[in-house]
């Protein structure tokens, strides 16, 4: 019985995907980083960069090596274990750059404007804090 996890031409097309994908994300990079004038930024992008030019290629070169064992093999698991966390690692990283990172800078900036209104005297008297009259 032939057992085929992970079919080759798959693995092929997805290589070609990743070094399409590749060269445009690290030109598009390139260019974000000549029009940044911040260096927190431009060390975030940096670091996005990297990890996705490094965990794209190590997750398709690994799947390209799946096809030499079984799925019962240690190497296999191995392998997929490198898969796994080279994924794991992209997303995480992005989800910091690109998600978390924008948002504390946004709440670090805004300051006082975005604070909830202290209670006053008006709560005690049967006005809820938000100043309505209900």
């Amino acid at each position: 019985m032939l057992l085929c996890a992970y079919p080759l031409l798959n693995t092929i097309v997805f290589g070609f995907f990743g070094i399409g994908y590749s060269l445009c994300f690290f030109f598009s990079s390139w260019k974000a980083v000549s029009l940044v004038i911040n260096k927190s930024l431009r060390v975030r992008i940096y670091g996005l960069a990297f990890t996705v030019l490094i965990s794209l290629p190590v997750q398709i070169l690994c799947l390209g090596l799946s096809v030499l064992w079984e799925p019962e093999d240690p190497a296999y698991g191995g392998v997929a274990l490198v898969v796994f966390i080279s994924t794991f690692l992209c997303a995480v990283v992005g989800e910091g750059i690109l998600v978390i990172k924008p948002i504390t800078d946004a709440l670090a900036a805004g300051g006082e404007c975005c604070r909830w209104p202290v209670p006053s005297r008006r709560w005690e008297e049967g006005r809820n804090p938000a100043g309505c009259g209900v």
